[in-house]
């Protein structure tokens, strides 16, 4: 009994309830020697039980240095979470220029889209967000992808009464 409560509690390879291992964890507290130790036995891209990767939680915690790390570890740079959002669609969410940059100099897919079908740039749209339209713009991003209701970035704008993100988009239709 004692063996397997050991086996549970301290080897990197289990999993707790919500699915994060000792490498999730080792990310989440920002702490890069343990990282490095752990991806000897662990994979750079294992997921959460929702689909997060490491990378994924480093954008979470907007920190660079572990992303630039995971990045050179060869950490999939377009891993989705279940719900389809990609370690970009994250730095978008969180309008962190500086992170999403990195990613796309790291050749993240800029079109990536989530299990509806929506594209960081439907985000962008929505949120008025120019200086990552400008940014993305730079990363050959489809200003006109649609989603599973057939709506582009340029709608997502005009729903939210965007005008001048309306006029920007429409250069590109």
């Amino acid at each position: 009994m004692r063996k397997l409560l050991f086996l549970f509690f301290f080897l990197p390879s289990v999993y707790a309830n919500n699915g994060w291992n000792a490498l999730h964890e080792a990310v989440y507290e920002g702490d890069i020697p343990k990282v490095q130790s752990l991806l000897s036995t662990q994979d750079i891209n294992s997921t959460t039980t929702a689909g997060l990767s490491a990378l994924h939680i480093a954008v979470k915690k907007r920190d660079v240095q572990m992303i630039q790390f995971l990045l050179l570890n060869n950490a999939n740079i377009d891993a989705q979470d279940n719900k389809g959002f990609s370690v970009l669609y994250y730095a978008v969410l969180q309008n962190n220029i500086p992170i999403a940059k990195l990613l796309l100099q790291h050749q993240a897919d800029p079109n990536l889209k989530n299990n509806i079908q929506n594209a960081p740039i439907h985000n962008i749209a929505y949120n008025n967000r120019f200086e990552m339209l400008e940014l993305f713009l730079l990363y050959n991003v489809d200003v006109n992808a649609t989603n599973q209701h057939g709506m582009k970035a340029y709608d997502f704008a005009q729903t939210k009464g965007n005008t001048g993100m309306m006029l920007e988009l429409a250069k590109y239709q």
